[in-house]
């Protein structure tokens, strides 16, 4: 009889316990449920609001402490928000971002490149592709828009250069080289670190080939523009700025490019001619 009473009193402490541990591996998995829906659900009205209030036109609203403050809270939104909520609203979060990027104000593409920054880090190299040719085209256009672009590239580039320096500088080096690119490619030189080194066989010699010191180099065949004065200063300004953003410990990797190219055996006379004024050029900077 105690026999009995015993394993009876077992088997309800059992099935106690299994109902004890049912019911609580199904509450934690309907809570865990309920908060993700939640907040998925409130971030993806926070973000669709968000971006109601700041579209690319109210950007060009209200005074610098204003725009600048959208900037910083869309970089806050976006560093929230998961990969596929941010995915869901990207045209519009990359129209914003641009936005502010090509800002006249100093605090407003500072802020926008944060925001940048952010959306480069949640949806990767689609915040690269989306954004940066844009502003490459934009340097092609109204001078005042060229320089607005320009300044955002380069607090793009500060912000991620391993995202953007790959893929910026073999366009701004894709020949022919025109003066915009020139120019992009000196002012965000300084900026890339040591993600330009590996690309430095990328930018040097269609500089230095593109680059014609006199008139009397110049081939029979070659561009209309290739003997702009403006334009050769840009081409050398620009690999000055190249050579000049390489470490010290990595000038193992430019010495080879500029010596063979001003060697006597080089093929062609305007490339050594344009090799020999940059090793001048760094010379003089205390580089070489």
């Amino acid at each position: 009889m105690c026999v009995c009473v015993s394993v009876c009193i077992c088997i309800h402490i059992c099935m106690y316990m299994y109902m004890f541990v049912y019911l609580s591996i199904y509450l934690y998995i309907y809570i865990y449920i309920y908060i993700n829906i939640y907040l998925y659900i409130h971030i993806y009205t926070y973000i669709y609001i968000y971006i109601g209030l700041t579209s690319p036109v109210r950007l060009q609203e209200g005074d610098t402490a204003h725009r600048a403050g959208v900037c910083l809270g869309l970089a806050e939104l976006i560093g929230a928000a998961g990969r596929e909520t941010v995915e869901s609203f990207l045209p519009d979060l990359v129209a914003c971002v641009r936005s502010g990027l090509c800002d006249q104000e100093p605090p407003v593409y500072e802020a926008a490149a944060l925001a940048f920054a952010a959306l480069q880090r949640v949806v990767g190299a689609a915040a690269v592709h989306e954004i940066i040719p844009a502003m490459l085209a934009l340097l092609k256009g109204d001078p005042a828009d060229a320089a607005a672009a320009l300044r955002g590239l380069r607090e793009a580039v500060t912000q991620r250069p391993a995202a953007v320096v790959p893929f910026l500088v073999p366009r701004l080096c894709a020949t022919p080289i025109r003066l915009p690119a020139a120019l992009a490619l000196a002012a965000v030189a300084s900026c890339c670190g040591s993600h330009l080194h590996q690309l430095l066989d990328v930018a040097l010699p269609p500089l230095l080939n593109a680059t014609f010191l006199e008139a009397e180099l110049l081939p029979k065949n070659a561009d209309a523009d290739a003997a702009d004065p403006a334009l050769r200063d840009a081409l050398l300004e620009a690999a000055k700025a190249v050579a000049l953003a390489v470490d010290d410990s990595c000038l193992h990797l430019l010495y080879p490019l500029v010596l063979n190219t001003a060697a006597p055996r080089a093929a062609r006379p305007h490339a050594r001619a344009a090799a020999c004024t940059l090793l001048a050029s760094v010379a003089i900077a205390g580089v070489l």
